[in-house]
């Protein structure tokens, strides 16, 4: 049930330094931002709502248990500036609150 994690991300860096045995779910919690990110912010990305595209952020992480939280900002209603600022700080303080309880989450998570 583990796997082995590339630390620094590098799937061609093999020093054993840059190993280690984690479960899949640490190791998910390990990988890169996608490249083509609608936001730059690794876990807050455009949604839609009632079929309106690009009408919220939605920003989401998962729990200890593996489970996804996500939360939901209006751009409708709070602009699109507040409504990014939002998603971004309460992903920041989700992670923050994971990490105290052991979740594992790094830097490339946006911590």
């Amino acid at each position: 049930g583990m796997v082995i994690d590339h630390i620094d991300g590098n799937a061609l860096n093999n020093n054993i330094n840059n190993l280690r045995l984690v479960t899949r779910l640490e190791n998910n919690r390990n990988t890169q931002r996608c490249k083509n990110s609608s936001s730059g912010v690794t876990g807050v990305v455009l949604g839609q709502n009632n079929g309106v595209k690009n009408s919220r952020w939605v920003a989401s992480c998962y729990n200890t248990e593996g489970e996804r939280i996500v939360k939901y900002f209006s751009i409708l209603k709070l602009g699109n500036e507040e409504a990014f600022r939002q998603a971004c700080e309460w992903r920041a303080e989700q992670i923050k609150l994971l990490n105290e309880q052991g979740a594992g989450y790094t830097e490339r998570h946006g911590t």
